[in-house]
């Protein structure tokens, strides 16, 4: 019995979508809409295409239905279909995603926190842009003799994943953005 993957992916979509708003080369942004920002109708001057507006927008909100990472973004610049401006262009220019990634790592140790033996726990996680693929909790095998020793162990095992994780995304042919971030 073999077993069965569905796979969804949009990679070329996303390309066309790119090449479409002269955007091919631009460099992946981690969020898709700044936190602070603040879109108005009244904020800038008129958008010079809005048919390249409504394009890119409407292939943004198709997008979104198997990226929902890009769902709150693509509602905000949605509302300015009517009259798109400026800073409205430059909102959409963010949403666009890249099909680039980038690999970030996190990690941390308690230090000595099990009262029984001494020993730490470590624990990482690691995105593949915003998609966490990999992580882990464990107890480390040895006692460490301070908290840096402990982060430096639990650091350890979380780059020692990356490497992994890199080595295999590019054997898969999937491309990153830049080195991986730790």
């Amino acid at each position: 019995m073999s077993a069965a993957v569905l796979l969804l992916t949009q990679r070329k979509y996303i390309n066309s979508l790119l090449l479409r708003s002269q955007m091919q080369h631009a460099k992946p942004i981690s969020s898709p809409m700044a936190a602070s920002l603040k879109l108005s109708k009244f904020d800038s001057p008129d958008f010079d295409d809005p048919t390249l507006y409504h394009s890119i927008v409407g292939g943004l909100q198709y997008l979104s239905l198997t990226r929902p990472d890009i769902s709150f973004a693509v509602n905000k610049i949605c509302q300015f279909m009517h009259s798109p401006k400026a800073s409205h262009w430059n909102a959409v220019k963010r949403v666009c995603p890249s099909s680039t990634f980038t690999l970030q790592a996190y990690s941390d140790s308690d230090w000595g926190d099990c009262l029984d033996d001494r020993r730490s726990t470590r624990g990482f996680c690691i995105y593949l842009g915003s998609h966490l693929i990999s992580w882990s909790s464990k107890k480390q095998k040895a006692v460490a003799h301070s908290s840096a020793e402990a982060e430096y162990k639990s650091l350890a095992s979380s780059a020692a994943e990356t490497i992994w994780l890199q080595t295999v995304l590019r054997e898969l042919g999937i491309p990153l953005a830049k080195a991986p971030i730790l």
